[in-house]
């Protein structure tokens, strides 16, 4: 995976990948996840995209890093499905508990798939491959 950008706060982290190999856009928060750095993040990727640095890749968000995020990221986090060109969007969620609130907040982020773990999301990701 070839890194893109590392964007740091006082608490928190995010880290952007893409693999061409996979088809993969990567996003791995890290720690306290604040509505200024995910402001941050979703410049960048606004950014990313407008250069086609990105291209039509599938968004992968892994949250296994997580500590705490604020209750209103989820509503900010809808930039997402709005960028062009975008693959699915995958949300990485490895507690269940925190997974059943993915669920309950689909409707205001709407990712495509939740997964437990990256070895979930690319075993169907390679289903999905061998299908077309």
């Amino acid at each position: 995976m070839k890194l893109i950008t590392e964007l740091n706060d006082k608490r928190g982290q995010i880290t952007m990948y893409r693999s061409e190999k996979d088809n993969l856009f990567y996003v791995v928060p890290n720690g306290c996840i604040s509505k200024r750095l995910l402001q941050q993040f979703l410049k960048e990727l606004k950014i990313a995209n407008e250069q086609q640095i990105i291209g039509t890749m599938h968004h992968v968000v892994d949250t296994t890093k997580v500590v705490f995020a604020n209750p209103l990221n989820p509503f900010y986090l809808q930039a997402i499905k709005k960028l062009p060109d975008i693959g699915w969007y995958i949300v990485i969620v490895p507690n269940p508990l925190l997974r059943i609130l993915v669920y309950f907040t689909k409707w205001i982020n709407n990712p495509d798939f939740v997964f437990k773990s990256m070895d979930e999301c690319k075993a169907f990701l390679k289903k999905q491959d061998s299908v077309k």
